[in-house]
């Protein structure tokens, strides 16, 4: 009868010891779960910052019935009361009704400060030799990026960025925004 007794007691025990270790484990899994969420945020909030400060990001619109090769798209960039040197991207959003793999641009950059215009040729591809289109996009519209030159503005400066296709259409289809940003 003793050991009957001493069995039944260690089964209290293990009664007793069981629900206390599942309430830590819970509080266990509550903390790491509440350390991986914090985890998470930060890498979100880590990821998502943009290390380079964007001064000025535009777009200018071409028409739905097409880019004429007389028109220039003018971006126009006023003074900010200081010298700064900034970097210039230029971005295109094109469907897929775009009839070429490539898109020539010429840029021509006019700054006091700088003297003379200055021009700069841009390739952007659009399509890999595959066929398959490239840049970013969903559906029918992607947008390609390529970065261009260092601009100077002195802090008087007013410029203007202009920008012309060399493609040979005289009506180009295809390209639905120009979009300039200096960082």
């Amino acid at each position: 009868l003793i050991v009957i007794a001493h069995k039944r007691v260690r089964k209290r025990k293990k009664d007793i010891n069981l629900p206390m270790q599942k309430v830590e484990n819970n509080n266990h899994r509550l903390m790491c779960m509440k350390n991986v969420l914090i985890a998470f945020f930060v890498i979100c909030l880590v990821a998502s910052c943009d290390k380079r400060q964007t001064y000025l990001h535009l777009y200018q619109s071409i028409p739905n019935a097409g880019w004429l090769s007389k028109d220039s798209i003018c971006f126009q960039i006023a003074a900010q009361g200081n010298d700064t040197s900034y970097n210039v991207q230029l971005e295109v959003r094109h469907t897929v009704k775009f009839n070429y793999k490539n898109l020539l641009l010429l840029a021509s950059y006019a700054c006091p400060s700088q003297g003379e215009i200055q021009t700069d040729t841009i390739n952007f591809v659009l399509m890999d030799e595959d066929g398959r289109w490239q840049g970013k996009g969903i559906g029918r519209l992607f947008q390609v990026e390529e970065q261009l030159k260092t601009l100077h503005i002195g802090k008087s400066d007013s410029c203007v960025i202009k920008i012309s296709y060399l493609n040979p259409d005289t009506l180009l289809l295809g390209i639905n925004d120009l979009g300039l940003r200096l960082y």
